[in-house]
């Protein structure tokens, strides 16, 4: 959260925010589990075990960190009226069971749009309490510290209960799916070649999949005869959405990987 903040308020790239972030203390040495996102995917099985009685399934849950996001991808997300946030999600509707960890955006005026810098926020929904947040420091020696000495005076007290609340033999096993099966409006950044023709070949992919495009953003070309096209989708299937792409990305005038993040409502 610290280095996507930075990002969006010094316009700064990725890497020299990164190092700026490890020189402070807030990312390890080894970045890996800060900006790929399995330090975050580790709480949020955690969670997701404690919220719904089951077991924690890491194997199980595909992880995408913040390593692709550009200060483009930042700069479009502002004028599109969004911020970029890693978001780990874990619900429960009926039988089915779903977890995430990706970069999504959020709406900038939202709860987790105002979760800035060092700061970590934990949203829950209930039956009966509706949306709640929490939100304090989640990096750097002080909260650090906090935690462990937290542990420690429990342990001295002989305040040992269950992990999960029930033993973990009690804890159900559980088939978890993807955000595939999310329906939601999609960011999609494209890097193609600045001829003509281009944003019909594009358009013509969406079309053939049912996605419809809600907004779209293109200023100016580069020197090096490329553009940067930013599409929002309107809500469909993600899955949908994202085997459009995959189509898309086949076509010889997009140069690179497309960057595809869900629009969460949160």
């Amino acid at each position: 959260n610290y280095i996507l903040t930075e990002m969006r308020e010094t316009g700064g790239d990725f890497n020299d925010i990164l190092k700026e972030a490890q020189e402070k203390g807030y990312a390890e040495a080894d970045p890996t589990f800060d900006v790929d996102g399995i330090d975050a995917a580790h709480k949020l099985v955690l969670l997701g075990a404690l919220a719904f009685g089951v077991k924690p399934d890491f194997e199980g849950l595909e992880i995408e960190g913040i390593r692709k996001i550009t200060a483009k991808d930042i700069k479009f997300a502002q004028e599109l009226g969004y911020k970029i946030k890693l978001i780990g999600m874990a619900q429960s509707t009926g039988e089915n069971k779903m977890q995430s960890m990706a970069p999504c955006l959020v709406d900038e005026n939202s709860p987790l749009g105002n979760v800035e810098g060092v700061f970590n926020a934990v949203m829950t929904h209930g039956d009966f309490v509706d949306d709640t947040i929490m939100i304090g420091r989640g990096a750097g020696e002080g909260p650090t510290a906090s935690s462990v000495v937290a542990d420690i005076i429990d342990i001295a007290h002989g305040d040992i209960r269950p992990v999960f609340g029930v033993p973990v033999s009690e804890l159900e096993e559980c088939q978890w799916k993807g955000p595939e099966s999310i329906t939601c409006k999609t960011y999609i950044h494209l890097k193609v070649e600045d001829k003509p023709g281009v944003i019909a070949d594009i358009t013509a992919c969406l079309k053939e999949a049912e996605v419809s495009i809600d907004s779209f953003i293109q200023h100016g070309h580069e020197d090096d005869g490329t553009a940067s096209l930013v599409i929002m989708t309107q809500k469909a299937p993600f899955s949908v959405t994202h085997k459009a792409v995959g189509a898309v990305e086949q076509l010889a005038c997009v140069l690179d990987n497309p960057t595809l993040l869900r629009v969460e409502n949160t």
